[in-house]
């Protein structure tokens, strides 16, 4: 069998988290020492580290991430290798020069090199975006989901959410804060990205695992 890698970071106390959000805590609940068991305690957004977005997350009648399609979620993904540095931005030309996307493709995964960041202050400040633009062009590709190894496919202070709502709007599955990608090579790899099943919510954060394509 093909060696699944990790495409998730880790939960950890006092990480950091999208600016604003609330802060993850993990404390003992119980230990070993005092109660003979080992319990811990969890508080934190829906949306820190490696998570999904669901349609509710920006759309007022959108799925909840209880809802979503486990097809989306799990299959064949085409992993582009799209390097940016800070502050840059996706645009629809850079989409279409990778010369990989085709209507065939119902899954993308974009390696931008942003996850090496993860853990430091930089990964929440001036992360590469999709344009609009881009954003209207991967919409229009009938996906059904699109991972990135940034925070999120828009900046903090998109007007209005208009990046989110166009692919959420196109019932795309949004996979954010994605670790490990250059673990992989660009082309076709399986996928499970599997979400908690928290009800009512607009996105829970999920375990990311892929390989190799043919095994």
């Amino acid at each position: 069998m093909g060696h699944w890698i990790d495409l998730t970071h880790p939960l950890y106390d006092n990480m950091p988290v999208w600016p604003g959000d609330r802060p993850v805590q993990v404390s003992d609940e119980m230990t070993m020492e005092r109660d003979g068991c080992s319990v811990q305690r969890l508080e934190m957004g829906n949306h820190a580290g490696t998570h999904v977005d669901a349609p509710s997350h920006f759309l007022p009648s959108g799925l909840t991430v209880d809802q979503l399609s486990l097809h989306a979620c799990v299959g064949t993904a085409r992993l582009v290798f799209l390097p940016k540095e800070q502050g840059q931005i996706i645009t629809r030309q850079d989409l279409e020069n990778t010369q990989c996307l085709s209507e065939s493709v119902k899954r993308i995964i974009l390696r931008i090199g942003w996850g090496t960041r993860f853990g430091t202050p930089d990964f929440y400040y001036d992360f590469p975006v999709l344009t609009k633009e881009a954003s209207e062009y991967l919409a229009g590709l009938d996906i059904v989901l699109l991972g990135m190894d940034t925070p999120s496919p828009s900046p903090i202070n998109d007007p209005g959410q208009a990046i989110h709502k166009t692919l959420l709007g196109a019932g795309i599955v949004l996979v954010e804060s994605m670790a490990n990608l250059h673990h992989l090579p660009a082309g076709d790899i399986d996928i499970c990205i599997l979400p908690l099943p928290m009800r009512r919510t607009s996105g829970a954060p999920c375990r990311a695992i892929g390989r190799c394509c043919g095994f």
